[in-house]
C-alpha cells in the first residue's frame, strides 16, 4: 500500500530542480490583488518531525474559507541554502508519505493531510523540507473549463531532527558595508540542528564597555532582506543589519545563544 502511494506521488510531476529565494521561511507564494483574501488556510505552517517512530508523523489541515470548492496537491522538496539565505529546492517525495496527495475541499470544509517522514532514520543532522500545499486548476463545475483567478500556494516548513541534536551558532566576523549604516555579520552553525533567528538572543559589546542585547524576534526584523530566517546545521550565513548607533564595528564582539531547542 505504501509503495503504491509513493508511486502515485511520483507520477504527479517530473523531477525538477527549483531555486527559490525566500525572504521569509513561511511564504504564501502568490501575490493577491489589493483587497483580495486567500480562500484557504493551512496549518501548522512550521513543524518538526523525528526521523522514525510515532513522532515521524503529523497532520496538516487545509481549510476552505471561500465560496467555491478548491483542489489542492501536496508537494515535498528538500531545502538547501546559499550563504545569503536563498533556498534551493530539490524534489523529495520519496522520503515522505503524504495522504491524500490530492484533495478537493468543499466551501467551509477542512481536509486533514497525513504527513509522514519515511526517509533515512539514521540522519546525523536535521534536514529541512518544504511541504507545499498548491492549489491546482480543476473543472469542478462540469462546465468543461478550468482556471484560477488567483492560485495560492502555502510552503510549510518541516524540519526532521535526530534525537539529541543541538544548534551551535558562532559569529565569525562583523564588517561595515559600503552602504552607510549597514553591517554584515557572518554566522556559522557548527551544530547538528537548525536554528531559527526568532529563537536566538544576540549580545553586542564593544571595547568601550557598551552592551546591547537583542531578542531573536527583534533581530529577525532587523535582518529582513537577508533571506530565510533560519540557519541550517553545519552551514554559514551572511546577514545584513542596521549598524548599532554608537558602537565601533572594529571593536564590537558578538555572541549568539539559542533560546529554544
Amino acid at each position: 500500500m505504501i509503495q503504491q502511494q509513493r508511486q502515485a506521488q511520483r507520477r504527479r510531476r517530473p523531477v525538477v530542480h527549483c531555486a527559490v529565494g525566500l525572504a521569509l521561511s513561511l511564504l504564501v507564494s502568490a501575490l493577491l490583488p489589493a483587497g483580495a483574501e486567500a480562500a484557504q488556510r493551512v496549518y501548522p505552517l512550521v513543524f518538526e518531525l523525528a526521523p522514525f517512530g510515532n513522532e515521524a508523523r503529523t497532520s496538516l489541515w487545509v481549510e476552505n474559507t471561500g465560496q467555491e470548492p478548491i483542489s489542492v496537491e501536496i508537494v515535498v522538496n528538500a531545502v538547501s541554502m546559499t550563504e545569503d539565505g536563498i533556498e534551493s529546492w530539490t524534489p523529495a517525495d520519496d522520503v515522505f508519505l503524504i495522504f491524500p496527495p490530492l484533495a478537493v475541499v468543499q466551501p467551509g470544509g477542512t481536509q486533514k493531510i497525513a504527513v509522514q517522514y519515511v526517509g533515512d532514520p539514521d540522519i546525523s543532522a536535521s534536514q529541512a523540507y518544504r511541504v507545499s500545499v498548491r492549489q491546482v486548476p480543476v473543472d469542478l463545475s462540469g462546465s468543461g473549463t478550468v482556471g484560477l483567478a488567483v492560485a495560492v500556494n502555502f510552503n510549510t516548513l518541516a524540519n526532521v531532527v535526530p534525537a539529541g541534536a543541538t544548534a551551535q551558532v558562532q559569529p565569525r566576523s562583523l564588517t561595515p558595508q559600503a552602504q552607510e549604516g549597514v553591517w554584515e555579520i557572518v554566522l556559522e552553525n557548527t551544530g547538528r540542528r537548525f536554528a531559527r533567528f526568532s529563537e536566538t538572543e544576540w549580545r553586542f559589546q564593544d571595547a568601550a564597555g557598551q552592551t546591547r542585547v537583542i531578542a531573536g524576534n527583534d533581530m529577525k526584523g532587523m535582518t529582513e532582506g537577508s533571506g530565510s530566517n533560519f540557519l541550517l546545521p553545519t552551514s554559514i550565513r551572511r546577514l545584513r543589519i542596521p549598524a548599532l548607533e554608537g558602537f565601533d564595528p572594529a571593536t564590537t564582539k558578538i555572541s549568539v545563544s539559542v533560546t529554544a531547542e
